[in-house]
């Protein structure tokens, strides 16, 4: 069994994992995924279910280690949570003006 740490980076504003090689991933392995650009948030909602054999939709949140256990080709979206980070100017978000 093997770990793979599967990247999701964020281009032209689009989130991209860099999935490993076809035939890489196995029964029994373990994935986790992350990005340099954000959390993350991985959804199977597919027609071929989960790869991890829960129900769906099947939700992995950043860093979450997952055991694969099902064979097949699966479906998934892509998510990084972009905003402000501690002590920076912010880049994303906006002010609200609520008048009565």
């Amino acid at each position: 069994m093997a770990h793979h740490n599967i990247t999701i980076n964020l281009k032209d504003g689009h989130a991209l994992p860099a999935l490993p090689p076809e035939g890489v991933l196995n029964i029994g392995d373990t994935v986790a995924y992350s990005s340099p650009d954000g959390k993350v948030r991985v959804v199977f909602d597919g027609p071929n279910g989960s790869p991890f054999g829960s129900s769906l939709p099947e939700v992995v949140h950043d860093s979450q280690i997952r055991q694969l256990q099902k064979n097949g080709h699966f479906s998934c979206k892509c998510f990084i949570e972009v905003g402000w980070k501690q002590g920076e100017n912010p880049e994303s978000g906006g002010d609200h003006d609520v008048k009565p």
